[in-house]
């Protein structure tokens, strides 16, 4: 079993659900675990979404990622182990907000 909390995290924007994946890149080491997280890869999918859902807060390399791409809204279930992904999203004036889920969805309240 992998140690690396990331793992189970989803991100979705537009209808598009995706998941950082068990590709096995992780290491475990908590802050460098070599995974590529699920808001790379829906940036891949999704290049300018407007609102992005995802189990964890984002990190502040996704975080970025997510300004750039000029994201305006960020809805997490869960924080994330370090605030500054949330800290930097508000700096820059992205809306971020916490809704709670049991299960990662097949859909978020309000995506449509």
């Amino acid at each position: 079993m992998n140690a690396c909390k990331r793992m189970a995290v989803y991100a979705m924007a537009d209808g598009y659900i995706v998941s950082n994946g068990n590709d096995n890149e992780c290491t475990g080491e908590v802050g460098n675990c070599g995974c590529i997280h699920a808001e790379a890869r829906l940036l891949k999918l999704v290049p300018h979404p407007h609102t992005v859902y995802v189990t964890h807060s984002p990190c502040i390399d996704c975080a970025k990622k997510l300004v750039a791409a000029g994201v305006k809204r960020v809805v997490f279930c869960e924080e994330y182990r370090l605030r500054d992904g949330i800290n930097y999203l508000l700096a820059h004036d992205v809306s971020v907000s916490q809704q709670f889920f049991d299960e990662p969805p097949t859909r978020f309240e309000g995506s449509d």
